[in-house]
C-alpha cells in the first residue's frame, strides 16, 4: 500500500513538473532611436602641400578619388554610419552611440600580402548627464563613454544588444577603466566639428587643428535625442 501511495505521489510530482510553462524572458527594445548620420566631410591639413584635403566620411593626407573603401579602411579616422540609441537599465537611462565604420587587415600580415575589408561596428555607452552635454552645445564639449562594446555581428537583434549592454553595466567599474572620448565642437559659423569616438591618454591630446570632421548642424543633430 505504501508503495503504491509512493508510486502516485512520484507520478503527481512529476506530471506537474513537467507539465510547468516554459516561459520566456520579455523581450526588450531600446526607448528611442535616432536616425543615421552618414554625411560628413573630413578634413586634414596636408603640411607637406600647405593645404587642407578633404573627403567624405573620412581623414586622410590625400585626396582619395577612386577605391574608397580600400583607402578608408586603412585610416581609423573614417565613418559609415553613426546612430543614438536610448535604453532603460535598472530604472536609469542610458544612451548608445552606434558607429560603424571600415576596416582590415592582411590575409598574409608576414608579408603583407592580401587585404582584405570589413566593418567594424562598436557601441559607445554613455550616462544620460554625459549625453545631455550634447543637446545644448555651445562652443566646444567632450563626452566620455562609460562603456565600449564590440558588436561581432550587426544581425543581433534589439533584445540581444541590449542584453550586452545591460551585462556591461552590471559589471563593477574598473578602478583604471578604458576612456573612450567623443569630441564635439560648434563652429562659429553654426556648423558641427568632431573626432569620433575613440581612446586618448589624455583629453589635451584631441584637437582640431589638423584634423576633424564636419557638417552641418542640421545633419549632425539626427543623432541628438531626447
Amino acid at each position: 500500500m505504501k508503495k503504491t501511495f509512493l508510486f502516485i505521489v512520484t507520478s503527481f510530482l512529476f506530471l506537474s513538473i513537467t507539465a510547468q510553462e516554459r516561459i520566456n524572458a520579455p523581450k526588450q527594445s531600446f526607448e528611442v532611436i535616432s536616425d543615421k548620420f552618414t554625411d560628413a566631410t573630413g578634413w586634414y591639413y596636408n603640411e607637406i602641400k600647405g593645404e587642407w584635403i578633404d573627403n567624405k566620411n573620412l581623414i586622410c593626407k590625400d585626396k582619395i578619388e577612386s577605391i574608397y573603401t580600400y583607402h578608408a579602411s586603412k585610416e581609423d579616422n573614417n565613418f559609415i554610419s553613426i546612430q543614438t540609441k536610448k535604453l532603460l537599465h535598472n530604472n536609469t537611462f542610458y544612451y548608445a552611440i552606434f558607429l560603424s565604420k571600415y576596416k582590415g587587415y592582411y590575409k598574409y600580415p608576414n608579408i603583407q600580402s592580401d587585404w582584405t575589408i570589413t566593418t567594424d561596428n562598436a557601441i559607445y555607452i554613455f550616462s544620460k548627464n554625459e549625453f545631455d552635454k550634447i543637446k545644448n552645445i555651445d562652443g566646444e564639449i567632450v563626452l566620455t563613454s562609460i562603456y565600449k562594446l564590440d558588436l561581432l555581428s550587426i544581425n543581433d537583434s534589439d533584445n540581444e544588444v541590449i542584453n550586452k549592454i545591460s551585462n556591461l553595466l552590471d559589471k563593477e567599474v574598473s578602478k583604471y577603466p578604458t576612456k573612450f572620448y567623443f569630441k564635439i565642437k560648434k563652429a562659429d559659423d553654426g556648423s558641427i566639428r568632431f573626432l569620433i569616438p575613440n581612446f586618448y591618454f589624455t583629453i589635451d591630446k584631441i584637437d582640431f587643428e589638423k584634423r576633424y570632421f564636419e557638417a552641418t548642424f542640421e545633419n549632425f543633430e539626427k543623432i541628438m535625442i531626447e
